[in-house]
């Protein structure tokens, strides 16, 4: 503000600058969250797939929600870790692959099962003429792998246009995972 006080020709390098300097700092917060999402406390896991979703739809432009039946935790931090980067890679995956413009992140307690389902308007498999398993890329594999680390089951499924993910995780074996030695 002194420098435009005083009509200094640096004012609009200086403007631009503190631009600059904010816009690095949200960044690096927003990459120090990235590598760890998941907070310790009750229903952190909802609260980071909120935040995700609202990332994706401020980003990408596409309207992206998220639908949660209340407070839902998961006993193990890293369940919830491996639950929240199969939904990051599943809304990934409808952001380059989707044709719609709407994504929908769906998180219920169902009996004693955690279901975690994304869907959206798209193609399931990249290359025609091939079925999933032949076209399926890192990601899809990345998905299955941590599903599989979790004892949980995941489905990866079209029906008409619409493509959805859907990870169904037994709550009672998430509290067991660290006490295995898989802790995060």
């Amino acid at each position: 503000n002194r420098l435009e006080a005083r009509n200094a020709p640096e004012t609009d390098d200086a403007q631009q600058i503190a631009a600059l300097t904010n816009q690095a700092i949200s960044n690096t917060r927003a990459l120090a969250r990235g590598l760890r999402p998941v907070g310790p406390e009750d229903n952190a896991f909802a609260f980071a797939l909120s935040e995700l979703t609202r990332d994706v739809s401020t980003i990408y432009g596409i309207d992206c929600s998220f639908n949660a039946d209340g407070p839902i935790s998961v006993a193990s931090r890293m369940a919830a870790h491996h639950l929240y980067r199969i939904a990051h890679e599943a809304m990934h995956n409808a952001v380059k692959h989707g044709s719609g413009r709407r994504i929908l992140v769906d998180l219920r307690e169902d009996a004693n099962t955690i279901v975690l389902t994304i869907s959206n308007r798209g193609k399931l498999a990249a290359v025609a003429g091939l079925g999933l398993d032949a076209a399926e890329g890192i990601g899809i594999a990345s998905m299955r792998n941590r599903a599989k680390l979790l004892g949980a089951n995941l489905e990866i499924a079209q029906v008409g246009k619409e493509v959805s993910v859907r990870v169904a995780l037994d709550k009672d074996a998430a509290p067991t995972l660290r006490e295995q030695g898989k802790s995060l």
